[in-house]
């Protein structure tokens, strides 16, 4: 047997190392530039999926390699397995992906009202012409998909003034840091508010479009909220996620601090 340091190194393990190293700046250097708008969609896609496929290969390369060391004694198990990390590293947000997308349809857009979703009023001309649609209807398959998917996505009457629910949601978009483009106030204490935001995501900053609605109703008030990614074929459940854990938001800030909110000052 030679010695290690005479072994010839395996081709596969050094570029299985080399990709996975290289897959880790494509990656880093493509959200920075997408986060401070450097570039743009759909150029960040490209250089992702690029980045991807050069960890998926590095993973091919390292499996190819611990058969070959395995069977005929070559050296190169060191670089093989740091390819084979550096790659599976590079690969984290596909993977972490895999499983909302084996188990929540393929929407990008979810309302509390899925018959009768609330129209976006200024996200629908400030979009770019490569964002997602924003259909006035929901086509059928979208409906009971999301029915289906998620049956507590639903509209939300509280026991309080509309204009008092418009006041805890103000105050709960303002708390979550969401950029509001569009805020009309009630007139009265039953009257209908709305307000329209941008909220992005915590890394790479993908914005997705979001419209409320406050306004009477027999138990008090009501609340309807949509909520629509620009980008992408797929949100991943991110959608109704943001609405459950708004309309969680808006109980607990009536719950604990219901007297911070004055209708007649909205």
């Amino acid at each position: 047997m030679l010695s290690p340091r005479n072994r010839k190194i395996l081709p596969q393990a050094v570029w299985s190392h080399r990709l996975g190293l290289f897959a880790i700046p494509v990656l880093v250097i493509s959200a920075l530039g997408f986060r401070f708008e450097m570039i743009g969609v759909p150029l960040i896609y490209v250089l992702m999926a690029f980045a991807w496929a050069l960890a998926l290969l590095a993973v091919v390369l390292a499996a190819w390699a611990f058969a070959r060391i395995w069977d005929d004694d070559i050296a190169g198990f060191g670089r093989a397995l740091r390819g084979l990390l550096l790659s599976l590293l590079a690969l984290g947000f596909p993977l972490y992906a895999l499983w909302p997308i084996l188990n929540y349809p393929q929407l990008t857009d979810i309302a509390t009202d899925p018959r009768m979703p609330l129209q976006f009023e200024l996200a629908i001309i400030e979009r770019p012409p490569n964002a997602n649609p924003l259909p006035p209807r929901y086509s059928a398959e979208h409906i009971d998909a999301q029915l289906a998917a998620y049956p507590e996505i639903v509209s939300r009457s509280f026991d309080v003034e509309a204009a008092h629910l418009f006041a805890a949601v103000r105050y709960v978009v303002i708390q979550e840091r969401w950029e509001v483009s569009r805020s009309s106030e009630p007139i009265d204490a039953d009257g209908v508010g709305g307000i329209e935001a941008i909220a992005r995501s915590l890394i790479m900053r993908f914005p997705n479009d979001i419209v409320i609605r406050t306004g009477p109703d027999p138990l008090g008030s009501r609340l309807d909220m949509r909520s629509a990614s620009r980008y992408g074929r797929h949100d991943l459940g991110d959608n109704a996620a943001r609405i459950r854990a708004f309309m969680d938001a808006v109980d607990e800030a009536l719950l604990v601090a219901p007297l911070d909110y004055d209708p007649a000052g909205v």
